[in-house]
């Protein structure tokens, strides 16, 4: 969608379960909404890593898994809006290795263009067979040393879950910037891009994995090692703000606070003479700008697969502020409309986050910046049907992250990143900060 920011995959990874398979499906539907062109995942039988992928929704491109024979008590899965890739599976050293990458590796093209000059023979060209290679000319004794190796060497974003011949392996990227959370289920160890996945399948979120952290699963139990030099955090502030659930935790932080907050900061800001405030993607920026101004917050549209539907009892005669977590131009324009059709006297637009002005070099879906300020510029004027239009600005945003520790990556909208995209082939796909 045009002008906004959303996740391009996500995963989810069993230890430890006999039922890891159908436990990996159903999380995998749960996560459906990072994803839901393709899905894949990988398991561990104690013989082989075995993978199946397919296209659509997780509970049917996965529904006849079990059916060709995969079963193991340690799977790896993915979801993603992009075609078919994941995950990697293949002999490694003479040791089965599959990996499921979320993210982006910001130094991927020049590694690629390195293993093809020593005559690597590649296939996708994805993040994880980049890894592989890496592993593959590691010179250390173990696989899960020889991953720690081959981490070394790779810059971005990213949170990664591998399968060796009897282990899995979890790793979040130095700087946190993509989410990572640990899980338990009837002592099985889960991981998961966000809580949802983990919750939907019974289980039991203990904590995010850490910046840098390792943890390694074997019949053992679960390890924790941090193996990487340590960085400054970086939380993608989009995940707090706009793409997590409600109910999750990001950077150590209620993901409901801080769009509370949020909306309080914008109700400060950008006030408007309204009588109901109507939220449009998320209650809780809508609470807080109704609280800033001393206003009811309300439901007042319906959302199903159908078209945005305002309800009249609400609108009718009144002077109405839809409030959105995203700068979301399609969806914002219909509920505009909606509520101008059920009657609103005056209707007014309030944003909880600043403009999307880059792309993303993380992994998240979104525009180039050129793409980004034409879409905007066209939502943001007459096009939206408003009466008036107002987004957080980009140092509101730091304030209000800033009251909850800091640590939070902005590049989309400031074009700061934590970690510089070579200049490789890659570059041009974000936009560049001005001088």
């Amino acid at each position: 969608m045009a002008g906004v920011i959303r996740d391009e995959s996500g995963l989810f990874a069993v230890g430890g379960h006999a039922r890891a398979v159908a436990i990996t499906i159903d999380a995998l539907h749960a996560a459906r909404r990072r994803g839901a062109n393709s899905v894949g995942l990988a398991t561990n039988d104690g013989l082989s890593v075995r993978a199946i992928r397919g296209e659509g929704d997780p509970s049917d491109a996965l529904a006849d898994a079990t059916l060709r024979g995969l079963a193991g008590s340690q799977t790896i899965g993915v979801v993603s809006h992009a075609d078919p890739e994941g995950p990697f599976v293949g002999r490694v050293r003479g040791a089965w290795l599959g990996l499921v990458t979320v993210g982006r590796l910001t130094n991927a093209v020049r590694l690629a263009r390195e293993q093809d000059e020593r005559g690597a023979v590649t296939t996708t060209g994805s993040d994880a067979e980049v890894i592989a290679h890496l592993v593959g000319q590691s010179t250390q004794r173990t696989p899960v040393n020889r991953l720690v190796d081959a981490l070394w060497k790779v810059e971005g974003a990213f949170a990664i879950v591998a399968l060796t011949d009897d282990r899995l392996i979890a790793v979040r990227d130095p700087r946190g910037i993509r989410p990572l959370l640990y899980g338990r289920l009837e002592g099985a160890a889960l991981f998961a891009t966000e809580a949802g996945s983990i919750t939907a399948v019974g289980g039991e979120v203990v904590r995010e994995v850490e910046p840098g952290e390792m943890l390694i699963v074997d019949t053992s139990g679960a390890r924790s090692v941090a193996p990487f030099p340590r960085r400054p955090r970086s939380v993608c502030s989009r995940e707090v703000a706009t793409l997590a659930r409600a109910d999750a935790r990001a950077g150590g932080h209620s993901v409901h606070a801080v769009r509370e907050k949020l909306g309080e900061r914008l109700g400060d800001d950008a006030p408007c003479s309204a009588d109901v405030v109507i939220p449009l993607d998320d209650a809780a920026v809508a609470a807080g700008y109704a609280r800033a101004r001393n206003l009811v917050s309300q439901p007042g549209l319906i959302r199903d697969h159908g078209p945005i539907v305002a309800i009249a009892a609400v609108c009718a005669g009144s002077r109405i502020v839809i409030v959105s977590a995203a700068a979301s131009p399609d969806p914002l324009r219909d509920a505009v409309a909606a509520v101008r059709r059920a009657g609103a006297r005056e209707v007014h637009v309030r944003v909880a986050t600043p403009a999307v002005r880059f792309g993303c070099a993380y992994g998240y879906g979104g525009p180039t910046g050129d793409e980004s300020a034409e879409a905007q510029s066209a939502a943001w004027a007459s096009d939206l049907g408003a009466d008036s239009v107002a987004l957080q600005t980009l140092d509101a945003l730091r304030e209000v992250l800033g009251s909850f520790g800091g640590g939070f990556c902005d590049a989309c909208s400031s074009g700061d990143w934590p970690v510089a995209p070579e200049i490789d082939g890659q570059l041009a796909l974000f936009g560049a900060k001005p001088a």
